[in-house]
């Protein structure tokens, strides 16, 4: 990402850049780079709004449970108690908002 930047490119256009390369590794990995973008901001979008909600709480076990559940519906396949109604809405949100990227 420092190198995109480093040459002038605004990583909003990532998709764009990805649409013009040709070897599938390099394909996957910008892939990877966008959808790892768009769940970091999904992850900063929800503690924000705990923060907003949680009206200065001295304690941060309410972010704590958001980045686990979040980390339980990314990694589901792993562990096959989770629930997959919740992590396929979570994929799909993941999905919607890459492609709006």
């Amino acid at each position: 990402e420092c190198l995109v930047h480093y040459y002038g490119i605004n990583v909003r256009h990532l998709g764009r850049i990805r649409s013009h390369l040709k070897k599938p590794e390099f394909r996957d990995f910008m892939l990877l780079q966008i959808t790892a973008r768009v769940m970091k901001n999904i992850l900063r979008e929800d503690m924000r709004e705990i923060m907003k909600n949680s009206l200065g709480s001295p304690t941060d076990m309410p972010l704590r449970d958001l980045v686990l559940d979040t980390y339980s519906k990314i990694y589901s396949h792993c562990n096959h108690t989770a629930n997959i109604e919740n992590t396929d809405d979570y994929w799909n949100e993941i999905y919607v908002k890459t492609e709006q990227q």
